[in-house]
């Protein structure tokens, strides 16, 4: 790898949605698109243009979020139907969990001097897994959903990366 921002292109979210196109090492933890969001009816539209809040979220901004008093506030509108009551994305805990195995991930590859404090890769000659362990780093980062677009595929990503990394140390 010759160049610091070798990787995948920012964003990830249809290869996340539908389960594919990150670096699939192998464990415990299986594959595929086996995930509500990616046979959802209306697809994107639903949760991204759902009832507008004004022009700060929702309709036709796309937007998940916006500032509000400098908070970030959720605009769950489009998330009702099938999470009544939802009032954060952190559905279950997923993005708490999403964002620790990241930043565990972050932290083993930055130790390893694989990625460096910036987010890129660092140049050099690597085995395919360590070069995939930083594609999947970026890749899931990339998505900027912390797990919501695709939990399972998300998780299996970085679960399965991080046991290879901790077998061949």
């Amino acid at each position: 790898i010759t160049y610091f921002r070798w990787g995948p292109h920012h964003g990830t979210q249809a290869n996340m949605i539908s389960g594919q196109g990150g670096f699939e090492i192998p464990g415990d933890m299986s594959y595929g698109p086996e995930h509500t969001h990616y046979t959802m009816e209306g697809g994107c539209n639903t949760c991204h243009m759902a009832e507008a809040n004004a022009d700060k979220a929702g309709g036709h901004t796309m937007a998940m979020a916006y500032s509000q008093y400098g908070s970030s506030v959720a605009h769950t509108a489009g998330c009702q139907e099938c999470h009544s009551g939802i009032e954060s994305f952190d559905f279950a805990g997923t993005q708490t969990e999403v964002r620790a195995l990241l930043d565990e991930l972050r932290t083993v590859l930055m130790d390893r001097n694989l990625l460096d404090d910036s987010d890129h890769i660092i140049p050099g000659t690597m085995a395919a897994n360590e070069a995939g362990s930083v594609y999947n780093y970026l890749f899931v980062l990339e998505d900027y959903s912390d797990g919501v677009h695709n939990h399972r595929y998300a998780k299996a990503l970085l679960n399965n990366t991080l046991d290879w990394l901790e077998e061949n140390k």
